[in-house]
């Protein structure tokens, strides 16, 4: 059957991997003797077509939020340091963040991939400003005039780990 192209499911690796069609959302089951290493296609028995079946590399709990971040190459200590540029804040886990900004505000010379930026942000309930440091893993741009940038945590130290473990706690 000829698709111009495959719909993609996301899925952990495991012996038996289990997920839904998103063409038939028939329940489509696979095993295997070993854990797939790799992403791959899947057709699926009810329907015949092919899937991309990614595979989850995140090993930590994701948090969705909508929250005031500062950023900057400088050293800033204060979110309305002139050397800082605002986003929001739309996920973090205790690896990272990802933080949304208008794309007009983008630079090619500031926001690029590999860049070393402190971050400025507090987390509820607590109103007590968290500093960290994060290296900028991708720059995605999106639709309605904005882009993601996906940050690393660097050298987070005890008090900073606690205070995102809390905030990340059910």
């Amino acid at each position: 059957m000829e698709q111009d192209e495959a719909k993609i499911v996301t899925v952990y690796s495991a012996i038996v991997i289990t997920f839904t069609c998103p063409y038939c959302n028939a329940p489509v089951e696979i095993k295997s003797e070993v854990p797939p290493k790799e992403d791959f296609r899947a057709t699926c028995p009810h329907c015949g077509r092919d899937s991309l079946v990614k595979l989850n590399r995140r090993t930590a709990y994701r948090k969705s939020v909508s929250l005031p971040i500062s950023y900057s190459l400088s050293d800033i200590y204060d979110p309305n340091d002139k050397k800082a540029k605002r986003g929001t804040m739309i996920d973090i886990s205790k690896g990272g963040l990802r933080i949304e900004a208008p794309l007009f505000r983008f630079s090619d010379a500031y926001e690029k991939e590999g860049a070393l930026m402190t971050l400025l942000f507090s987390l509820p309930p607590r109103e007590q400003v968290i500093r960290i440091k994060a290296k900028v893993i991708r720059i995605i741009p999106c639709p309605g005039g904005k882009f993601h940038m996906a940050m690393q945590f660097v050298d987070i130290n005890e008090h900073q780990s606690k205070a995102v473990n809390f905030f990340l706690m059910p």
